[in-house]
């Protein structure tokens, strides 16, 4: 897979988690939603990292290996993201259930980051994306402590 694909479908992926987090938000307690608004503004700051990505590619390609990552596991992650979105659109869990489905998300979906994802040759740039997965590695304990704080 050429990397400015890949870039554009990790995009997606962030901003079809953004939205499982307004879509969860939307029907939560204040406390919660205030969480996940913030978990989902992330996310669109984690895409526009990786859009960030796509000028240094454009740039300065020499910076860049390959796509480590195949497009089936980039593809099977889109695809679990939309069942998950469309129940929590329709509230049809609760919201214990819709957390931990989340984090279990948020878990598989680690490997799409730069870190393992793309061969990254600039130091200075491999720290920039790096934060996306240590991003996300909050996100799950966020989301940890949203699950340990419910009745």
């Amino acid at each position: 897979m050429e990397i400015m694909a890949y870039l554009d479908k990790a995009m997606q992926v962030e901003d079809h988690l953004a939205e499982c987090y307004k879509a969860l938000a939307a029907w939560c307690d204040q406390k919660i939603a205030a969480q996940l608004n913030r978990l989902s503004r992330e996310e669109i700051n984690h895409r526009n990292i990786l859009n960030m990505g796509k000028t240094f590619i454009t740039n300065a390609p020499d910076l860049f290996g390959g796509v480590v990552m195949s497009e089936a596991e980039l593809d099977r992650g889109l695809q679990d993201i939309d069942p998950l979105l469309n129940s929590l659109r329709a509230k049809q869990l609760n919201q214990r259930d819709a957390l931990a489905q989340l984090i279990e998300l948020e878990r598989r979906l680690e490997k799409v980051h730069m870190r393992v994802s793309i061969d990254i040759k600039e130091p200075s740039l491999q720290d920039l994306f790096h934060k996306l997965s240590a991003g996300d590695q909050n996100h799950v304990a966020v989301l940890d402590n949203m699950i340990n704080d419910l009745p």
